[in-house]
């Protein structure tokens, strides 16, 4: 607090009961006494103002925190995200229907191309899936045997029962680049 010791009180004790003398020292010292009463009180009243206050912004962000909790309410939020779907389902409903309104409108669709045969392309040859040959038209052609490697002690390897495909010579077309 004011950080004076016994000492110092007995020092301004006895200057007081010089200077002030012993008839008036009792009404000095009721005086002092309301004073610092006075003083006490005004530093309670001021303590809980303060603390009144700090409670009112705690309630504010109470309120605020109860205000937001409300605000976000599982109702909102899915209604507005079935806003947002619903928004974006029309739209693609829209294009769609503007695509099938051209199409109805002059456009007749092509007929889908036949589908090309994946496999290795050498020019002048066609690549047949082996269940596609007729049995006896075309056989398949034999498998070499491989040889040995040259390089350290790897087996040879060994020929396939049944091709994947067979390259069967064809024709160039001209219409094909």
């Amino acid at each position: 607090m004011l950080d004076i010791g016994w000492s110092e009180i007995l020092i301004i004790a006895v200057v007081a009961l010089i200077v002030v003398g012993p008839k008036e020292l009792p009404q000095l010292l009721r005086v002092a006494g309301q004073w610092a009463a006075r003083a006490r009180r005004m530093a309670g009243e001021f303590q809980s103002q303060m603390n009144e206050a700090i409670r009112e912004a705690e309630l504010d962000d109470v309120r605020k925190s109860v205000q937001d909790l409300r605000a976000l309410s599982p109702k909102a939020l899915l209604a507005e995200q079935i806003g947002s779907v619903t928004e974006s389902l029309a739209k693609v409903e829209r294009e769609t229907n503007a695509e099938l309104a051209r199409l109805d409108a002059g456009i007749a669709p092509t007929p889908p191309a036949e589908p090309e045969i994946a496999g290795p392309e050498v020019p002048g040859t066609v690549v047949v899936d082996p269940p596609a040959i007729e049995a006896g038209s075309l056989a398949p052609a034999p498998i070499p045997a491989a040889e040995t490697p040259q390089f350290g002690d790897a087996a040879p390897l060994a020929p396939h029962d049944t091709p994947a495909a067979t390259a069967v010579p064809v024709e160039k077309d001209p219409t094909r680049p």
